[in-house]
């Protein structure tokens, strides 16, 4: 389950270079515990997640059901065929998408979700060093990937809650 779980926060995070990553499943290992059956799920390597300007659309089973078939990882395809293990998934996409827009309010003084907030404060923390730093990214790059992020914070909880709502219909 616990694979599970890391699967749906990655399809959140818009994830690609993972579990269902784009270069094929990638950066997580399974350790196997010596005269014994039990496996330890280890992930490693996030510096893909909210690649290159993530949409908040992004598909929740990106290289599951679609995308090249060699990128697809049968492991997972198997697992969410399970019923309990594809219940868990949706759950935890939901609980990732009620987390991060945690806060949010709308009208008068609409306030950011937890998401947006902290891509706010750690661009605080970072900004301006980050400016003062031109030799991998442009200032404007760097304004830009901000921005980026902050779209995808501000609309990726109701795109998530309804790509899930959709599979849920299905039944």
């Amino acid at each position: 389950s616990k694979f599970i779980r890391h699967l749906a926060i990655e399809s959140f995070l818009a994830e690609e270079d993972g579990i269902t990553g784009d270069y094929g499943p990638n950066n997580f290992y399974f350790y196997r515990y010596e005269n014994k059956s039990l496996f330890q799920f280890i992930p490693w390597d996030k510096s893909n997640t909210f690649w290159e300007a993530p949409s908040p659309n992004y598909f929740i089973l990106r290289n599951v059901e679609d995308g090249p078939v060699d990128h697809r990882n049968r492991l997972v395809q198997r697992a969410l065929k399970y019923p309990d293990l594809w219940a868990l998934f949706l759950d935890t996409l939901e609980e990732c998408a009620n987390s991060a827009s945690a806060g949010a309010t709308t009208g008068a003084n609409p306030q950011p979700g937890w998401l947006a907030s902290e891509i706010q404060r750690e661009y605080l923390q970072i900004r301006e060093a980050a400016l003062a730093d031109t030799q991998i990214f442009t200032n404007v790059q760097f304004e830009q990937a901000i921005a980026d992020l902050k779209a995808f914070a501000a609309g990726r909880s109701d795109a998530v809650k309804a790509q899930v709502a959709t599979y849920r219909a299905r039944g």
